[in-house]
């Protein structure tokens, strides 16, 4: 998995156990969730999960190409320094 370019990178700066969440959450932003732009700059995206499970969460993105920022309703960034599956589903 370690040869993805991303992975690379966060491997470089996160420590083993932050790394281990951030891939984790690479992981679910690959196939867990589905994306609904709601906006029509493209800078508003609906996060949701799709697969079977009893969690029924869901996260708005708010995404900003000219300033290159993007933020997620969930804060994981603003609480941890990881970015989120969330944002990573919207930006892949």
């Amino acid at each position: 998995m370690k040869s993805i370019q991303i992975l690379k990178q966060a491997a470089k700066f996160y420590s083993k156990k932050l790394y281990a969440f951030f891939e984790e959450e690479f992981l679910h932003g690959l196939g867990g969730l589905c994306v609904e732009n709601t906006s029509s700059d493209l800078s508003r995206f609906f996060v949701w999960n799709i697969d079977n499970s009893t969690d029924l969460h869901n996260w708005i993105v708010n995404f900003n190409s000219l300033e290159g920022t993007i933020e997620c309703s969930c804060a994981k960034f603003e609480m941890m320094g990881i970015l989120c599956a969330h944002c990573m589903r919207v930006m892949r």
